[in-house]
């Protein structure tokens, strides 16, 4: 791959032309879409696979919290209708079974809007004290791990995983073992050096791990970054 190829590329951009360029080869794309929250961008996100033009394409689209689980279902912009998409009410975590979930709320000063977008399986660290007005709730939750989740499904590979889950990426990647060397791409969430939640990972250690497991930085983005299969790709 060569790297210029995303100079110029948003975050939104560079999903986009990945699988435009490398996930469109006369076979259905596998997409994952990991913390969902509102569903507000899945049906950009879709409308990319779907450019696919074929009838088979899968869209999994992953969230555990209940409150933003209802909240997709009214959402007109998430493509619930949608041939190959499904909404799964679990996390992805490194073990298959219950766990908790710390659960966000609250509203910032001038907004009206309830703050659900920082909910982790991770407990908050540093995340409360840069964000005070956020309130935290204990959930229980049904997780599942990425290989187990293939097996049930007879999933062999995977194009693209799109992954917002508030420092608990590097959890879901230990829950892939078997499926790792069978994944494309992966745009995970990073902390640069604020452990907002306890036990992520922050920048250097997520790119120290994933390149252990043969994936390369493809572009780094003020909150995310984008990483490719070098066997793969």
């Amino acid at each position: 791959m060569e790297l210029n190829e995303f100079f110029n590329l948003g975050e939104y951009a560079s999903v986009k032309y990945c699988i435009d360029k490398y996930c469109t080869n006369n076979k259905p794309i596998v997409f994952f879409e990991v913390g969902v929250n509102d569903g507000n961008t899945s049906g950009g996100f879709y409308s990319f696979v779907s450019a696919n033009n074929r009838n088979d394409n899968k869209y999994f689209a992953f969230e555990p919290y209940l409150r933003n689980y209802n909240k997709i279902l009214k959402n007109k912009n998430f493509p619930i209708d949608k041939s190959g998409v499904e909404l799964i009410k679990k996390a992805v975590n490194s073990k298959t079974g219950t766990f908790n979930l710390f659960a966000s709320s609250g509203k910032a000063e001038g907004n009206p809007n309830e703050y659900e977008g920082c909910s982790s399986l991770l407990e908050p660290n540093e995340v409360v004290k840069n964000f005070p007005f956020l309130k935290f709730n204990n959930e229980l939750v049904e997780c599942i791990t990425i290989d187990d989740f293939c097996k049930e499904k007879n999933i062999t590979s995977i194009d693209f995983i799109f992954a917002d889950i508030q420092g608990a990426e590097l959890e879901m990647i230990k829950g892939a073992v078997e499926m790792l060397p069978k994944i494309k791409f992966m745009f995970l969430e990073k902390s640069d050096n604020v452990v907002l939640y306890k036990n992520q990972p922050l920048t250097n250690d997520l790119i120290d791990f994933m390149k252990e497991n043969d994936f390369e930085v493809a572009k780094i983005f003020k909150c995310d970054i984008l990483f490719y299969n070098k066997k793969l790709i």
